[in-house]
């Protein structure tokens, strides 16, 4: 357990129960990637787990922080308009790149 808290921390993630339930197996496969070196197999499993279906889990998962006691309604509200941007942007981003 130590190694895999020791590689999400070193590699910028971190795992709360708020975030909504992972698929742990996942996880535990890029850890050992991780600690293997290839550094980037922890943000390469979040960006598919969470990015799939244009952002679908993710926005379930930010839903879900709507009745959390530890997020205000202000909080969730910034939140989902920061999500609301990313996703704005990434359709914009992929819409120049197929016109180029």
């Amino acid at each position: 357990m130590r190694l895999k808290k020791k590689a999400l921390i070193e590699s910028g993630w971190f795992i709360c129960p708020s975030i909504g339930p992972l698929p742990y197996h996942y996880i535990s496969k890029a850890v050992v990637q991780y600690n293997n070196g290839r550094k980037d197999s922890i943000t390469v499993l979040m960006k598919s787990l969470y990015g799939d279906k244009n952002w679908k889990y993710l926005e379930e998962t930010v839903n879900g922080w709507n009745s959390h006691k530890f997020f205000t309604k202000q909080r969730v509200k910034i939140v989902k308009d920061a999500l609301s941007a990313h996703k704005t942007a990434n359709t914009l981003f992929r819409f120049q790149l197929f016109c180029q």
